[in-house]
This record gives C-alpha cells, sequence and structure tokens, in this order.
C-alpha cells in the first residue's frame, strides 16, 4: 500500500446518487432506481466493482429515502466541497429542520387543543 487512501471519510450521498442537495424524495427515489438498474450486479456478472458501486448506491438511498437519517447526515458535516457550497447545503438542512420544528409546533398545538376540550392531559 502507497498509504494514500482513496476513499473518502464521509461518502456524498447526494453526489452518489447524482441529485442535488434540496432534491425532492421523488428525485431522489427516480435516481436510485436509474442508477440501481444501471449498476445491478445481475447486468454485470462476476465484477467486484459493480457490486461495490451497486451497494454504495443502496447505501445512499437508504439515508437519503428516510427523513429522520436525511436530516441527521445533513447535519453531520460530510461536504463535497469541490463540486457544491457550504451555503447551499447549509440552506437546506436548516430548511429542512424548520419544517420538523414546524410539524412538531403543530402537533403541540392540537394536544394542546384536544386536551382543553376532553379535559384530559396528553403529552407528546
Amino acid at each position: 500500500m502507497d498509504g494514500a487512501s482513496k476513499e473518502p471519510l464521509h461518502k456524498d450521498y447526494y453526489k452518489v446518487l447524482e441529485v442535488d442537495y434540496d432534491a425532492s424524495d421523488d428525485t431522489i427515489k427516480l435516481s436510485y432506481r436509474r442508477l440501481a438498474l444501471m449498476w445491478h450486479p445481475d447486468k454485470h456478472k462476476g465484477d467486484s466493482d459493480v457490486t461495490a458501486k451497486f451497494q454504495e448506491i443502496n447505501e445512499a438511498y437508504k439515508v437519503l429515502s428516510d427523513p429522520a437519517k436525511r436530516l441527521e447526515y445533513d447535519l453531520s458535516g460530510c461536504y463535497e466541497i469541490n463540486q457544491y457550497t457550504l451555503r447551499v447545503r447549509f440552506s437546506c438542512s436548516l430548511a429542512r429542520q424548520q419544517s420538523l420544528q414546524i410539524i412538531i409546533f403543530a402537533l403541540q398545538l392540537i394536544v394542546s387543543v384536544l386536551s382543553c376540550i376532553s379535559g384530559v392531559s396528553y403529552k407528546i
């Protein structure tokens, strides 16, 4: 070994799935399906590089298709600086975080109204 690793410490899952940082769930799903078909090991029998690429695509999709995992990933600070800017990444992360905060506030408001109507105390 030459001591230099070509594999980055953190993979940019957006780059793996060839989508923008603010990609919608549908865009992520379509890109995943396209890439999964292209890199499926059954189409390239015996090629270990293709199998590794296919596993990487699946790993990226598992994270980006789950809203909680995607938010955690976005806030983790794994950035592809050469192709995207930090400002874009932060704005996407903050927008998702603010959306979750609005949903939580709405749920708390609903629970509060239900508590007043029914006289039963609910907790979230």
